[in-house]
Formats: C-alpha cells, structure tokens, sequence
C-alpha cells in the first residue's frame, strides 16, 4: 500500500490543477455510484456505517475539487489530498488492487502521466 500511496501522491502532485479536477470528478462520480451499495429500492439503508463514508469521501473531494476550480490557496497540499484520497477509499472498503485500477485508470483519463502501477506479489 506504500507504494501505491508513494506514486500516486507523485502522480497527482505534479499533475496540473485542471487534470486534478478532471480526476477528482472522475472519482465523484464513481463513488456516488459505488455508494449505490449500501441501500436496496424499497429497503432503504442497509449499511448506514458504510454509506457514511462514501459521504465523508465525496465531501472531501468535492471541497477539493471546489477549492480547485477556485483557485484558493487555501487547501490542501497535493501530496497531503493524495494520502486524504486514498484514505478515504480504504474507508470505502476498496482494496488496494481495487484503488490501483480506478485511480491509474482515472489518472490516465485525466490526462495525468502515471507509471505503470505496482504489482501486488500473492
């Protein structure tokens, strides 16, 4: 999990503000459907813990993403959010083989240049 953390914090870094916010949308959209799990139509909440971390994660992303478009000084730095992002994901209940597909996929639709991701050796 270092590792990922390690290069992902480099990753968004060194990306641009626009690619940043290209990716934090990118990630928005993909927990709010993933958040989708903790509820059943016509059961309601089924997993109240779980739903309030997809809440706490958009929250932080989309206050990132705001401060972004922005412009605001005021916010946190690159290499800080990253650790925040992949925080909250581990949060979320993702594993680590499933943060390294969404984030490097969603990195390179961004238009973020990213290294191969880390091999996870079983």
């Amino acid at each position: 999990m270092n590792e990922l953390r390690k290069q992902f914090s480099d990753a968004y870094s060194k990306a641009s503000h626009i690619c940043q916010a290209r990716l934090l949308g990118k990630l928005l959209s993909y927990l709010t459907m993933a958040a989708r799990t903790t509820y059943r139509v016509g059961h309601g909440v089924v997993d109240s813990d779980l739903l309030r971390s997809f809440n706490e994660a958009h929250n932080r992303l989309a206050e990132q993403l705001s401060h972004l478009l922005d412009d605001e000084m005021k916010r946190y730095p690159d290499d800080v959010f990253a650790n925040i992002v992949v925080d909250n994901l581990v949060n979320v209940g993702f594993s680590e083989e499933k943060m390294r597909r969404i984030l490097w996929d969603f990195m390179k639709r961004a238009g973020i240049e990213v290294q191969e991701p880390p091999t996870t050796v079983h």
